[in-house]
Order: C-alpha cells, then structure tokens, then sequence
C-alpha cells in the first residue's frame, strides 16, 4: 500500500466532481500538501498520512506550511487513514491543527469506520468546501 494509505487516488475516485492537481515538487521552502483541489468555487489543499496507532506523524516543514497559510486565510486539511488489523478509519482536520495531532489531542472533524467501502464521501466533500467556521455533517 502507498505511503499515504492509498487516499490520494481513492479520493479522486470518490470525489469526481473536484478539480484535483496533485504536487509531487517541494516548492515554497517544503512541507507543501499532496493535492490541491477546487469545487464550487472554492479551493484548498490536502496532506494525506497513514498511520497504525493514534500518532501523526508530521515534519516541521508541513506543520509550518498549514500554519502560514492558515494565517493567509487558506483552507487546508488533513486526511487520516488509520488501519490496523481491526479497523481501517477515515479522519479529517483542518491543517492548521497539524500540530496538535501528534500529540493526540483533537477530535477529528469527521470519523469514518469500515473501510472505503462504508465510509461517508459525501460527508468528507461537504467538510472540504463547507464555509470557514462551519463544520459539514457528522
């Protein structure tokens, strides 16, 4: 399986109505997301991790790059695949909260369980292009 627990392609898949660019260059300094992506007007970016326990694991470069461009007023998103021999589970956060995730201190913004085949897309698309200070459905 890909390093990034194969989200990258399943959710171009599953979300065929956004506009995907995946960035495979370090530019800007490093620490850029694995896609950007539009829908409805509006855009943002996200950094896919994969991970068997309840660590993120993040390089300072990434967890400083969400935070300029939160202060920019961009939109960036962290997706989490956790898979472990039980559980294979969907988790989103905004990238600002980068940070905080290794060390486990945040609630996801959406939780999926099950696997791809069960988990919420259209909740995940709703919280992508939801409004700032909005949350999409749970």
């Amino acid at each position: 399986m890909a390093i990034d627990g194969g989200l990258r392609q399943m959710i171009r898949q599953k979300l065929p109505k956004f506009f995907w660019v995946p960035v495979e260059t370090v530019i800007g300094g490093g620490g850029v997301p694995d896609h950007w992506w539009c829908c409805d007007g509006v855009s943002g970016w996200n950094e896919y991790k994969q991970t068997q326990g309840y660590v993120i694991n993040f390089r300072p470069e990434q967890i400083g790059w969400h935070q300029r461009l939160a202060r920019a007023g961009g939109r960036s998103f962290i997706i989490v695949r956790r898979r472990t021999k039980r559980d294979d589970e969907l988790w989103l956060y905004h990238g600002v909260d980068a940070s905080p995730l290794m060390l486990r201190e945040l609630t996801p913004l959406l939780r999926c369980a099950g696997g791809p085949a069960t988990w919420s897309w259209p909740a995940l698309a709703a919280h992508l292009v939801a409004p700032p200070g909005r949350r999409g459905p749970r």
